[in-house]
This record gives structure tokens, C-alpha cells and sequence, in this order.
């Protein structure tokens, strides 16, 4: 079959021209928009408003030009950087900056302290070392012989040789003297029984010295003159002639005459003293017939050396109450006899 055939326009007439795409319209401009350039150098920075020109005077060129100047001058300039390398960047740390500084002021007032310690004890130690040298060592604190004292010595007393012990310790700092060998040394001197050191700061020495004080006297058979006993039986002294204030005691006081001697001394050191001085002389062949005898005259019988204190309270009972009588037996207390 064949196609239908167009219609063929009537003679004179155009034919009528089909419709044209319609084109959309181009976008308005926006106020403040700059046209697209084309590729070439950019410029950086907002472009200069050329809607609004400037017409200048033709008569002042100069200052047209010098007012165009300023305008340009005054419009900003893009400045280009050239780029640089880049530096490598170290590692981050963990720990951040400030707690680094506290760490930091922290190790430092740590070994601060540790030096104030350290320069505390060597201080403390350095003292300490100075001390004991001025206590122990040096003369701040010797024995100055000059500032020794002695005091309590009597006749029975050798005070030449207690001065002389003392002073072989010339020099010796008082902390370090031994006073115990000392005091042995001196109670070994005739006629000191006891004896006390008292150190006298920073120099200084007293010795205080209890002396034997003799109680009886005994003829010395050998030598002869008598010898000065305390109670102790201890030679104290001697003289020539028997002192009035002391008995003389017929007794040999060698040998087994010792316990003789000495039951002799417990009972001269046991009767009161009123008694005591009105003893002129004491004997005995043992120690179970002491006799005491009286000055002016008369003796008491007084045995042993027992019951002292009762004895000598009878018998002055009996010398108030026996009225002539002038001998006395108090060997038995609870008994005694008078003639």
C-alpha cells in the first residue's frame, strides 16, 4: 500500500511556519555579581567599582593624576607567599605540656630537699665532731692544778701525798678523768677513810676527804711511843706520848690478839660519850675480860662485848645510886655488883 500523501497548499498562499523552540530568558544579574573572566593571571581582593567614573578637570591633569594615585594606593594588594617545605614534624608526646612542668618542678623541689637533708646532717655531724673534740679532747675542760681543791684533812691525814695524786692528772679534760681510780687511790692514803670528787666546771677538782679519827692508843713495844688506832683497828698515827683524850689499851695487837683488839674498839664505840671520857685505860687478856678504867680512880668489870647498850644504861644507873663505890661488875646485866 502506498503512504497517504501530504496535502498540497492552496496556490498563493505561504505555507505556515512551524513553531520555534522557545529559549529561556538569561538570568537576571544580581546586585554586587562580577562577570566570569576569561583564563589568565587571577587577582586576588574585591575589584574596584568601575560603574562610576571619575571625571577630572582637564585643566588640572596633575592633580587628576595625583587623586587617581591615591585611589590606587589605597585599594588592597593581593600579596602571593611562595610556599616553603614543610618542617617534619616531631611526635607527640603523651603527656601533656603542663603536667610535664609539674613533673618537672616537681623533681626539682624533690632534689632540692634531698640537698637541705643532705647539708642538714653533715651539719649536724660536723658539730658533733667539734663537740666531742672541745668536751673530750681539748683544754677547754683540763685539770688546772691551781683550781684543785682539798678539804677534811686532818693531822692523821697526808695531805702532801693526796695533793700530789690529784695533780698527776694535770691536763686530763674533766669528762675523761677517772674519778674511781682516783678515790681508791687516795683511800689508800694514811689516815683517810672515805673520800669525795666533785668536779668544779670547767677546770676545777674538790676533794672532800673523811679522815680517821683515832679512838684508843696502843704501846708500840718495838719502836715504843704508841700507836693511834680508830675503830677499825687502822693506824692512823703515832706519838710519842699518849694523848690525854684517848685510852690506852693494854692489849698486844699482834697475832690471835686481834679479835682481842678488836671486841675492845666495838665496846669503846658502843658507851655513850659521857661515859667514854672518863675511861682512862683498857685491858683485857681475851675477849671475854674487858676492863675499863675509870680516871680518877675505880674499874668496871664489863665482860664480853654483847649487850653493850643495856650495860652501859645499868651502869649509870648504878654510878648515880651506888654513892661510894667506885668498882662495877656489869658483865651480867640483869646482875650487877658494886664494891
Amino acid at each position: 500500500m502506498k503512504p497517504p500523501s501530504r496535502p498540497r497548499p492552496a496556490l498563493g498562499k505561504t505555507a505556515p511556519k512551524p513553531p520555534s523552540p522557545r529559549v529561556a530568558p538569561p538570568p537576571a544579574k544580581r546586585p554586587g555579581t562580577a562577570k566570569p573572566r576569561a583564563a589568565g593571571p587571577t587577582r586576588e581582593g574585591p575589584l574596584p567599582d568601575r560603574s562610576t567614573r571619575t571625571t577630572l578637570p582637564q585643566d588640572k591633569p596633575e592633580q587628576a593624576s595625583a587623586e587617581v594615585t591615591t585611589a590606587e594606593s589605597k585599594a588592597p594588594v593581593a600579596t602571593v607567599v611562595p610556599l616553603q617545605a614543610r618542617e617534619p614534624q616531631q611526635p607527640r608526646s603523651v603527656v601533656s605540656t603542663g603536667l610535664q612542668a609539674r613533673l618537672a618542678e616537681r623533681e626539682l623541689i624533690d632534689k632540692a630537699r634531698l640537698r637541705r637533708r643532705l647539708y642538714w646532717v653533715a651539719g649536724v655531724a660536723v658539730t658533733s665532731v667539734l663537740m666531742v673534740w672541745a668536751v673530750f679532747f681539748s683544754p677547754l675542760f683540763a685539770l688546772d692544778p691551781e683550781q684543785i681543791t682539798v678539804e677534811g684533812t686532818a693531822d692523821t691525814v697526808d695531805r702532801k701525798t693526796v695533793v700530789e695524786l690529784v695533780n698527776d692528772n694535770h691536763g686530763v679534760p674533766l669528762p675523761r678523768l677517772n674519778t674511781t681510780a682516783l678515790r681508791l687511790q687516795i683511800k689508800d692514803v694514811r689516815g683517810v677513810q672515805d673520800v669525795t670528787l666533785r668536779r668544779d666546771w670547767p677546770r676545777g677538782l674538790t676533794v672532800s676527804i673523811t679522815a680517821r679519827q683515832p679512838v684508843v692508843a696502843v704501846p708500840d713495844e718495838d719502836e715504843g711511843g704508841y700507836l693511834l688506832l680508830d675503830s677499825e683497828a687502822i693506824q692512823v698515827g703515832r706519838a710519842a706520848k699518849a694523848p690525854k683524850d684517848l685510852p690506852v689499851i693494854s692489849v698486844p695487837i699482834e697475832g690471835d690478839n686481834q679479835v682481842v683488839l678488836e671486841s675492845v674498839l666495838v665496846v669503846l664505840e658502843a658507851i655513850p660519850d659521857k661515859l667514854g671520857a672518863d675511861v682512862r685505860a683498857v685491858s683485857a687478856n681475851t675477849q671475854d675480860d674487858i676492863t675499863l678504867r675509870l680516871r680518877g680512880g675505880g674499874k668496871v668489870i664489863w665482860g664480853d662485848s654483847s649487850s653493850n647498850a643495856l650495860k652501859a644504861s645499868v651502869l649509870a644507873v648504878l654510878r648515880e645510886q651506888a654513892g661510894n663505890s667506885r668498882n662495877y661488875d656489869v658483865s651480867a646485866p640483869s646482875a650487877p655488883i658494886t664494891w
